[in-house]
């Protein structure tokens, strides 16, 4: 029975949260408008941002010393945001950045050698 609690409560948490996340893109004017203005780039850039590990296995958790990255990694960097919408700034809605969330910490743990 107390499991069904937790359960229920996360429930109730989730619908809170995605409620207010849907009411947020009404008032912008719907999706597609949220879209336009990079509303929804931001918000997604802003969860991977707080999602990124500090420590990933195999790059600067227990790394193989000596191992060097092969060249075209070495130039594998996160696209700057400014950078990426001066790219695309010709399009009506600007798409999503790929991210390698290893890829800051690889070129940090290459550069400290």
């Amino acid at each position: 029975a107390a499991g069904s609690y937790f359960i229920e409560n996360k429930t109730a948490e989730f619908v809170a949260e995605a409620t207010a996340i849907l009411n947020e893109v009404r008032a912008l004017g719907g999706l597609v408008e949220a879209l336009k203005k990079g509303w929804v780039q931001d918000r997604i850039d802003s969860e991977v941002n707080a999602a990124i590990p500090n420590e990933v296995l195999g790059v600067n958790l227990y790394p193989l010393d000596g191992e060097e990255l092969p060249e075209g990694m070495k130039a594998s960097k996160r696209v700057n945001r400014a950078a990426h919408q001066e790219r695309h700034k010709d399009k009506e809605i600007e798409p999503l950045r790929t991210v390698r969330w290893a890829a800051e910490l690889e070129t940090e743990r290459h550069n400290s050698k």
